[in-house]
């Protein structure tokens, strides 16, 4: 009779198109207008249905947001069109994910602290990536991009825009030196940020901006020199790291952002050129290291 039983419940559950999802959850609900999620009891989270997840999940956290030490895998499946802002935050368990070609935008902070995602694959249908999707992934060793995505690209796993202009992401675990391609000009928000591996980057000619919080954290980072072509050096640019002793800021360069350089307490000597005109609010603050620095006639 049981058999039975649950033969029928197979047989119906294919009826009603939920094939695909676990006959038993642990928990389940709706995320959106049309969508709905189960986690099962092996850790798999399904989120299946059409259309997009919940406007926001920033004043309400996303509906599996209790039980995210639990969630070890994401499935989402054919019919969702977003991830929503902090759709998956703090899922430090999450070591895979399948993301559909029906999902379009990937929302600011989706992924922030999936501490434990190796490796993540975007679909074609992406054309939108916010800031900080992938903020410490402290795992994170590639982001690979299907070949015929219109808005992005990868090359050996580091995130890009399609042509190549700006450098999005560079994965947390990759380690060693790294080049940027000549193709980039900007260095995007919150780029290499907590890029503990990264011993050394060459800056090319090419970059005329490096953004926000664009290197923060990089503690294994010991020098840099910052190409002439490069005008804006945004806030925190290279707050907080650490090992960083010596820098040279390019003489095109005409502010440096606030906290650009602060708590750099291995920062012994800095180089501002003429040309500079403002030096802006903490930008060496906590550089305890910092003897002394030459400011020339030109700041205002």
């Amino acid at each position: 009779m049981k058999k039975r039983f649950l033969g029928f419940t197979i047989v119906l559950c294919m009826l009603l198109g939920m094939a695909t999802l676990p006959v038993y959850a642990v928990q389940g609900g709706k995320c959106g207008s049309n969508l709905t999620w189960a986690l099962d009891d092996d850790g798999t989270l399904y989120i299946r249905g059409a259309g997009n997840m919940n406007p926001s999940f920033s004043g309400h956290p996303a509906p599996w947001y209790e039980l995210r030490d639990s969630i070890k895998s994401v499935i989402i499946q054919e019919g969702v069109t977003n991830i929503e802002y902090k759709a998956f935050v703090e899922c430090e368990n999450i070591i895979s994910i399948i993301i559909p070609e029906s999902v379009t935008s990937i929302e600011k902070q989706a992924f922030n602290y999936c501490a434990n995602l190796g490796s993540i694959t975007i679909p074609s249908s992406v054309t939108k990536i916010g800031d900080g999707a992938f903020a410490n992934c402290n795992s994170l060793t590639s982001i690979n991009v299907s070949e015929n995505n219109p808005a992005f690209s990868s090359q050996n796993g580091v995130l890009f825009n399609k042509d190549k202009t700006k450098l999005i992401k560079y994965p947390i675990r990759k380690s060693g030196p790294y080049s940027i391609p000549n193709s980039v000009t900007e260095v995007g928000n919150h780029a290499f940020q907590d890029c503990d591996n990264l011993t050394s980057v060459t800056i090319p000619n090419s970059v005329t901006s490096i953004e926000y919080y664009a290197f923060s954290g990089c503690t294994g980072l010991t020098s840099v020199t910052i190409p002439d072509s490069v005008t804006f050096i945004r806030s925190y640019a290279f707050a907080s790291c650490s090992s960083l002793s010596s820098v040279a800021i390019s003489n095109r360069v005409k502010s440096t952002g606030r906290g650009a350089f602060c708590n750099c307490c291995s920062l012994t000597s800095v180089t501002i050129p003429d040309g500079v005109e403002i030096i802006d609010a903490w930008t060496f603050d906590n550089c305890s290291s910092l003897k002394m620095i030459k400011i020339p006639k030109s700041v205002t």
